[in-house]
């Protein structure tokens, strides 16, 4: 991953998920965000990881 943090949008574009499936992984855990007001930011750390799981 090459940036620090990602939104929501661009985890979809990267991974294929949809807005829906994306917050509900975010919201199991497993999937790590943070809120900052009403933005959801994921940091490239927890989506690369995310991604290695999946594989």
């Amino acid at each position: 991953m090459e940036k620090a943090i990602y939104q929501v949008k661009e985890v979809q574009s990267i991974t294929g998920l949809a807005r829906n499936t994306v917050t509900k992984l975010i919201n199991e855990g497993k999937l790590h965000a943070v809120r900052a007001g009403r933005r959801i930011l994921i940091p490239g750390w927890a989506l690369e990881a995310f991604l290695r799981g999946a594989e």
